[in-house]
């Protein structure tokens, strides 16, 4: 097989970017180069992969459309055949930047943190906190290592994800909403009545459990547990946030007659940067002590 990975690389961009031209302008080179990287991998592959009209973008034939997959895989497995070189060749990592969902910081996983401190005392953590759409945008851009975050569907394709854990959710209401004496509620009594949820920014927190016609969203698990204290709707939430002190007096729990989807936690990182030793022990310990609490 004479096809090379820059062959399949320009197949890809062509693919997704929807011309030769636009793949040509973004690499920098001329568009008869692109057009020829295309062609040399069709005569080694046998097929025509894309189907080439005068005045209209290149489409993919059946055969483009079956090997797009395969040829997207072999890019991502040299991209961890070089993160994973680098991290071989790095030694573990004097520093490890971390960031995190502002709603994460909570027992198991503060848990893990502090046997990290216990077993590398000398490696230095930055720790940083944000929004859903903050994690993968910083570890993407190489201003985090390892980012940690309620799944979502969309993920940049640089990024690696391994799910770790689900985050135990509760049903709450302020003390004087009118649902707060009721004990157990049923879904057709939850949608008469106002549903805290989250506001999604550049990408989505889990949006499964809406189930009322009229909403309220913020932007942040805090708030949304501020609100619900003042009685101005009822939300799910985290159990680790009805459980903060400021709210745990405030809030009432409600049983239902229905099961809302878990909220899995992921661990994210670079696909070309792999996970040193230090990482992954980390990796190892976040999703033990997740299963765990």
């Amino acid at each position: 097989m004479g096809s090379n990975l820059e062959q399949l690389q320009v197949f890809v961009r062509v693919a997704d970017g929807g011309s030769f031209s636009a793949v040509a302008r973004e690499l920098g080179r001329a568009q008869s180069a692109v057009s020829n990287a295309v062609a040399l991998l069709e005569v080694d592959l046998g097929c025509q992969l894309f189907e080439r009209r005068s005045g209209c973008a290149p489409r993919l034939t059946r055969a483009g459309e079956a090997l797009l997959s395969e040829a997207r895989e072999l890019l991502q497995q040299q991209q961890r055949l070089q993160g994973r070189a680098r991290s071989l060749a790095g030694g573990e990592e004097a520093c490890l930047r971390l960031i995190l969902d502002e709603a994460m910081s909570y027992l198991p996983l503060l848990d893990s943190l502090e046997a990290l401190g216990e077993r590398h005392a000398e490696l230095e953590l930055q720790l940083y906190s944000g929004t859903q759409g903050d994690i993968a945008r910083w570890v993407e851009g190489r201003r985090a290592d390892l980012g940690l975050l309620f799944r979502q569907e969309q993920m940049p394709a640089s990024l690696e994800r391994r799910w770790l854990g689900n985050v135990p959710l509760v049903l709450v209401v302020g003390q004087q909403h009118p649902l707060a004496q009721a004990g157990r509620v049923s879904q057709r009594e939850l949608a008469c009545h106002r549903q805290l949820l989250i506001a999604p920014r550049e990408s989505t927190y889990p949006d499964r459990e809406r189930i009322s016609a009229r909403i309220w969203r913020a932007d942040s698990l805090y708030a949304m547990a501020e609100l619900a204290a003042r009685n101005l709707g009822w939300a799910l939430l985290p159990l680790h946030v009805v459980q903060y002190p400021v709210y745990r007096e405030q809030l009432v729990t409600l049983q239902a007659d229905w099961a809302p989807p878990a909220w899995g936690v992921e661990l994210v990182w670079r696909r070309d940067q792999a996970l040193g030793p230090v990482a992954s022990w980390l990796a190892e310990r976040f999703a033990g002590h997740l299963q765990q609490g």
